[in-house]
């Protein structure tokens, strides 16, 4: 049903939390009466309507403003600095276009969560302001133009989701000051350049995403300084030079996935130093040399493990064969050619593919 207009007797109302049901209708004009409402969360529900009418903008003490997952409308209105004690401001999977506007910059958001609608434009500059701003999601809309410098002031800053969007232009190497960072999402762009050093400077960084881009260059070394890192993604680049040994001695990396670049060079003989390595990705590179053997008790987590359209040559070593973990183990092990460029004993490698 919807939410009934008789919710305006609730004079003393604070919470209002009507989640996770099949609320319908549009936001009530009643929500103009309660100007005692501090927090709204009507996520995953069937709301229709404008996401920001004239009486959700009335609603001056409002703090969290929650309407993700429903199928809102309308854009963000300039006059959205009306909400002037907002913290929170959830709006993210709704039908939402139009802009970010600049008048938004004058509120103390703590999370701004904008992700799944159809929302243009460049990213204002003001963002750059909204120093209170711990979590900034802008994922799949239809955002363009490069990343503000400004935006690098955001030293609170611990997530910025940016994936799935028409971003291009470098990753500055102001993205160093960023140090409260633990997730950077900046997959699926037209980002450019190279990865700067800088990035061994977020400390608290736990997952960095940085696929389907074009950067080039090599990945910087400074990643072995990123001891908090659980998941690196920088498959579908244009990445050059030698895979950083630097990767293998950390104890927190679970996910790295390296495929489908340019890199070169061995697989680093330490890979075994990699204690929590769930999935390792190297396929699609002009990685040559053998495939390293590691010592009994290493890569206990291991699971998946593609190898394949490389360079790699030589046998599987049974130490690799023995990993009672492995699911997925994909080399160029197809035949023909006879021998096969990599020649894996039966029941090793779970997929077999030809070089190219």
């Amino acid at each position: 049903g919807t939410i009934p207009e008789e919710i305006k007797v609730l004079t003393s109302l604070r919470d209002l939390e009507l989640f996770s049901n099949s609320v319908s209708g549009t936001l009530p004009a009643a929500f103009a009466t309660l100007s005692n409402l501090l927090f709204v969360d009507l996520e995953f529900n069937k709301l229709t309507g404008p996401v920001f009418p004239n009486t959700v903008l009335s609603m001056t003490n409002l703090r969290e403003y929650r309407v993700s997952f429903n199928t809102l409308t309308g854009n963000i209105p300039t006059d959205v600095n009306r909400l002037s004690s907002l913290e929170e401001m959830w709006i993210a999977e709704n039908d939402i276009t139009g802009t970010i506007p600049t008048q938004i910059s004058s509120l103390s958001l703590e999370s701004f969560l904008i992700y799944g609608n159809q929302i243009a434009g460049s990213i204002p500059t003001d963002l750059g302001l909204m120093f209170t701003l711990t979590s900034l999601d802008m994922v799949n809309n239809q955002l363009i133009g490069t990343i503000p410098s400004e935006l690098y002031n955001l030293e609170n800053l611990q997530g910025l989701f940016m994936s799935r969007n028409n971003f291009q232009g470098a990753l500055s190497t102001d993205v160093g000051r960023l140090t409260n960072l633990i997730q950077l999402w900046i997959d699926q762009n037209s980002f450019t350049g190279t990865i700067p050093t800088e990035i061994g400077q977020l400390q608290r960084i736990v997952t960095l995403k940085f696929e389907n881009n074009t950067f080039t260059g090599p990945i910087p070394t400074q990643v072995g300084s990123l001891t908090s890192l659980d998941f690196f993604d920088v498959s579908g680049n244009a990445l050059t030079g030698n895979i950083p040994t630097e990767f293998f001695n950390l104890s927190t990396l679970r996910i790295l996935y390296l495929s489908d670049n340019n890199l070169v060079g061995p697989i680093p003989s330490n890979i075994g130093s990699a204690a929590a390595l769930k999935d390792l990705y190297l396929d699609g590179n002009t990685i040559t040399g053998n495939i390293p053997s590691i010592t009994t008790g290493q890569l206990p987590a291991l699971t998946e493990l593609l190898l394949q359209d490389t360079l790699l040559t030589g046998s599987v070593p049974a130490s690799i064969c023995d990993l009672t973990t492995l699911e997925a183990f994909w080399t160029d092990c197809a035949v023909p050619p006879t021998p096969p460029e990599i020649i894996c004993p039966v029941g090793c490698c779970t997929n077999c593919f030809s070089q190219g």
